[in-house]
C-alpha cells in the first residue's frame, strides 16, 4: 500500500524486522545501529529523533536537538545546504554531499540522504549521513599529486624531490 511499516535488516545470521507503526522503542534500536549518522525530522525540519552517530558528529545531545531546526544544529554552510536538500526533496529521496566545517580541523564530508517518512499520523523525512571524508581527502591529495607531477614534467631544470627527511 507504498506505506512502510517494517524494516528488514540482513544480519549476519539472520534477518532483523523493525517495526516503525505503534513502536517507537523499535524504530530508536533500528536508528542506534545504523552506521551512519541518522535523523528523522517532522515536515518542518524539527528533531524527532537523531542517533548517537549524529549526536556525536554534532557534538550535541539528544534533548539539545530534539524539537528544535536540524539546520540551526549545523555550523557554516551546512545548514543551507541541508535545507536546500530538503526543500529539493518535496516527496523524494534526494542526495548531495554536504562538508561539515570544524573550526581548525580539516572538514569533514557527507553524504546526505533526504527520503520522505511517515511516523504514525507524522509526516517528515528521513535523513542519514554517509561519512566520505576519507575518500575526499585521497581524491584531493592525488590531484595535487598529479599537478606537481605536471610542474615537475614541464620543469627545464633538473628537479630533486624529497621528503621532510631529506630521502630521495
Amino acid at each position: 500500500e507504498n506505506e512502510v511499516d517494517a524494516l528488514v535488516m540482513r544480519g549476519h545470521t539472520a534477518e532483523e524486522i523493525f517495526t516503525i507503526v505503534g513502536d517507537t522503542e523499535s524504530y530508536r534500536t533500528f536508528m542506534e545501529v545504523m552506521e551512519p549518522g541518522a535523523a528523522a525530522l517532522d515536515g518542518f525540519g524539527r528533531v524527532l529523533y537523531a542517533n548517537s552517530t549524529l549526536t556525536h558528529l554534532l557534538g550535541k545531545s539528544l534533548a539539545e536537538l530534539q524539537g528544535k531546526l536540524f539546520t540551526d544544529a549545523l555550523a557554516g554552510s551546512a545548514g543551507k545546504e541541508i535545507e536546500q536538500l530538503l526543500n529539493d526533496a518535496n516527496g523524494t529521496t534526494q542526495s548531495r554531499e554536504v562538508r561539515f566545517p570544524r573550526g581548525e580541523e580539516p572538514d569533514l564530508h557527507f553524504i546526505a540522504t533526504v527520503s520522505p517518512l511517515r511516523l504514525g499520523t507524522i509526516s517528515g523525512h528521513a535523513m542519514t549521513f554517509a561519512d566520505v571524508t576519507d575518500r575526499v581527502r585521497n581524491e584531493g591529495a592525488e590531484q595535487s599529486e598529479h599537478a606537481a607531477r605536471a610542474v615537475i614534467d614541464s620543469a627545464n631544470e633538473a628537479v630533486l624531490v624529497c621528503d621532510r627527511d631529506g630521502i630521495v
